[in-house]
């Protein structure tokens, strides 16, 4: 009976460490998943910063055109 016993607990064990073997599996890939939206949105913010280095550029050049034109306005 002894025997029975061991059989059933190494049984229940190999099925819990089957369990936690899938359940890893899938945190794993859960994690790989979240891993490439990380990187993609990361992408995505350094192309925003890009594109406003680029418009904050164009509004200093513009203002610096608008002041050169009031200071000939001024000087005329």
């Amino acid at each position: 009976m002894g025997d029975n016993m061991t059989d059933q607990s190494q049984s229940d064990i190999l099925e819990r460490l089957k369990q936690a073997e899938e359940s890893l599996a899938r945190i794993e890939e859960r994690a790989a998943e979240a891993e490439k939206r990380a990187k993609m949105a990361e992408q995505r913010a350094k192309v925003a910063m890009q594109q406003a280095k680029e418009t904050e550029q164009k509004a200093m050049r513009r203002t610096a055109q608008a002041g050169i034109l009031s200071d000939d306005g001024r000087s005329a």
